[in-house]
């Protein structure tokens, strides 16, 4: 999937960029609430009884692909 043009190294000006081009409301508040929840995953497997082998593996995914966006740029 391409966000802004990028299918890697996909930054969160990218996503914000996208969000304002369609005009997504809110779009800068909802990539902070998904970094959030995201932030969240291996308390959340623990509780659901992931295995730890999926868990690890999902934990690595989620941090090569939101490390990007967690880049702070201002708020609009």
């Amino acid at each position: 999937m391409a966000v802004n043009g990028r299918t890697t190294g996909i930054t969160r000006s990218d996503v914000r960029d996208v969000g304002d081009r369609f005009a997504v409301p809110g779009a800068f508040d909802i990539i902070e609430q998904v970094l959030e929840a995201v932030s969240k995953w291996s308390t959340f497997a623990d509780q659901a009884g992931v295995p730890a082998a999926t868990a690890d593996r999902i934990s690595r995914d989620i941090e090569v692909w939101s490390s990007p966006l967690r880049k702070q740029v201002e708020k609009p």
